[in-house]
């Protein structure tokens, strides 16, 4: 009889340790998830932030687009330093499933002009900026400030039980930033 009760508890206590363990891989899932995700949101707010004062730096009044072959380089640019700030922040990184979005959005008071710019991977779902035109804030002197946005889009197979099966997860960090004129 006592050896049938061993039995039972080695049972048990094999229950109880396979729960906990399956307790802590969820948790550590959602602590790198959560690191990720902080990686881009920090690098979307700093690539927002050049974008924002480009009347210091390109000296312009928020016309990123003004010629198509500065537009260009432009988002080569930044694709260039978003993706190598990602290569040294994750030692996994992956070039291949990294892309960035640029917009633009200038409300004048006859017409509003709306440029998105892509490169790298961006099959992430964004919402576009022309979508939020309520979002620009006017100046004392009543003009309306240019919006950038800047939304980064990594694939990421971060989900655990996901990677097994070949799944991935696409991650999205988004960041607004006003013309400085």
């Amino acid at each position: 009889m006592l050896n049938k009760q061993k039995g039972a508890f080695t049972i048990e206590l094999a229950l109880i340790l396979a729960f906990v363990a399956g307790f802590f891989a969820l948790q550590v899932n959602y602590v790198v998830a959560t690191a990720k995700k902080g990686q881009m949101d920090r690098l979307a707010y700093s690539l927002a932030s050049v974008l924002s004062e480009r009347r210091e730096l390109f000296r312009d009044e928020g016309n990123i687009c003004r010629r198509s072959g500065e537009c260009n380089q432009l988002i080569e640019d930044m694709h260039s330093i978003a993706e190598s700030a990602m290569t040294r922040m994750s030692n996994v990184f992956v070039p291949s499933r990294f892309g960035i979005r640029i917009e633009e959005l200038v409300v004048h008071t006859a017409h509003a002009r709306y440029v998105v710019k892509e490169k790298g991977y961006v099959g992430c779902n964004f919402v576009p900026l022309s979508k939020l035109p309520d979002i620009v804030p006017i100046t004392t002197r009543n003009r309306k400030l240019p919006v950038y946005k800047v939304s980064l889009c990594y694939q990421t197979p971060f989900n655990i039980l996901g990677v097994a099966r070949g799944e991935f997860v696409d991650m999205v960090s988004s960041s607004f930033s006003f013309a400085r004129i």
